[in-house]
């Protein structure tokens, strides 16, 4: 009898929409390292407005990516908008 009170209450998952779900997260992951790389290369040819653009779109894919905040502060800094660098 406790066995089938035991197997009763097991639950069963389904998984897909999960693989799903990170696929897509992964994919974000990746396309925001591309435009935060690109940001950087704008920045080192001082076109740090471009640069900015690049670094918005990084964090909009991906809010967990600092590199792309850092490097959003820095250009922000050299175009002396110090509270936007904040």
């Amino acid at each position: 009898m406790s066995f089938v009170a035991l197997t009763s209450s097991l639950r069963f998952y389904d998984f897909s929409l999960f693989q799903t779900v990170y696929a897509e997260e992964k994919d974000n992951v990746i396309q925001s390292n591309i435009l935060n790389g690109s940001g950087i290369i704008k920045g080192k040819k001082n076109n740090h407005f471009e640069a900015i653009l690049d670094f918005d779109k990084s964090i909009l894919l991906n809010p967990k990516n600092v590199n792309a905040y850092f490097n959003r502060a820095n250009a922000k800094n050299i175009l002396k908008d110090y509270q936007g660098a904040l």
